[in-house]
């Protein structure tokens, strides 16, 4: 009689306990699921911007945004309006103060063409809204003075 009601809060235990492992496993399954698909896209965006790649911080708004140039030696200053906040400034790309991170979330990019040399540029910023207002108003590669036009 001791050994039944032994058993019978054993196998209640037992039960209780199996539940939960298999409660933790589908949470664990699901957070892997999640947390993989960020890394997913993350490793995606990283593979897409083969060539040169800076990320930058604004001074204003304190928002993260990237730039890609097509060619290699692009070392003049780029003025642009920011992607988040649409303040005007200055990226130097020969001393760039980047942001080493990867923003967790991006925009789409935009895709802006030097008129006097060809250079292209792409555009991102961290978030998934990008200010429809952004502009690139000199070139990287060849200094133009002329606003790129967006592609």
């Amino acid at each position: 009689s001791l050994s039944y009601i032994y058993r019978s809060s054993l196998n209640k235990i037992l039960y209780i306990t199996l539940l939960l492992y298999s409660m933790l496993l589908v949470l664990t399954v699901f957070l892997f699921q999640i947390y993989s698909s960020k890394l997913v896209k993350r490793e995606l965006f990283r593979i897409s911007l083969h060539g040169k790649l800076y990320h930058f911080r604004c001074p204003i708004c304190n928002g993260i945004f990237a730039v890609k140039e097509s060619r290699k030696n692009g070392r003049k200053p780029l003025i642009l309006r920011c992607p988040i906040c649409g303040s005007i400034g200055r990226v130097e790309f020969f001393h760039p103060v980047t942001h080493n991170t990867l923003p967790v979330e991006k925009s789409d990019g935009i895709n802006f063409t030097c008129n006097s040399c060809g250079e292209k540029l792409t555009v991102w910023a961290e978030g998934r809204d990008l200010n429809p207002n952004i502009e690139v108003f000199s070139c990287p590669f060849c200094g133009s003075f002329k606003p790129l036009r967006k592609t």
